[in-house]
């Protein structure tokens, strides 16, 4: 998934890459998401079950620290 920062033009694969709209997210085929990514057009967008995992992860470690 990815986050749209900045309005892409043109097309890849024959994809129109302006129907991808800044501050929006998007489920894109991996190579899309990378050339976006890689162009400055996009960021990787975690998905919220993602991000839970990964800050309870963290959170458990410090834990188990102290």
């Amino acid at each position: 998934m990815i986050r749209v920062i900045r309005q892409p033009v043109g097309s890849v694969n024959g994809l129109a890459l302006n129907l991808y709209k800044p501050g929006r997210c998007y489920d894109v085929d991996p190579a899309v998401a990378e050339f976006l990514v890689v162009s400055g057009y996009a960021l990787i967008e975690m998905r919220k079950a993602e991000r839970r995992r990964t800050s309870r992860g963290i959170d458990d470690r410090r834990r188990k620290k102290r």
